[in-house]
């Protein structure tokens, strides 16, 4: 039999492993090379999160600039003079 497959005596002949997986108390199933699970979502979770996280630090970056650059214009605190002279 192939790597994927086992012998079954009742039937006389080689059986997919996949039958296993419907039928997980067939005889000779634990003669198959166990089922790897995917992890795909893991991937796409750690990679959702670092995205989330790279635009969460620079949307903060960004409003610190921007709240630095508002607080740090001069505002107009001393009186203008006059230059004509005191008016009385």
């Amino acid at each position: 039999c192939a790597t994927s497959e086992f012998y079954n005596s009742d039937l006389g002949a080689c059986v997919p492993c996949s039958t296993c997986i419907q039928f997980p108390k067939t005889p000779s199933c634990h003669t198959c090379p166990p089922v790897k699970s995917s992890d795909s979502w893991r991937v796409a979770a750690i990679t959702s999160f670092s995205v989330l996280a790279a635009v969460v630090v620079f949307g903060a970056l960004l409003i610190g600039v921007l709240v630095h650059q508002c607080k740090s214009k001069r505002t107009l605190s001393e009186p203008i003079e006059e230059t004509t002279g005191p008016l009385y």
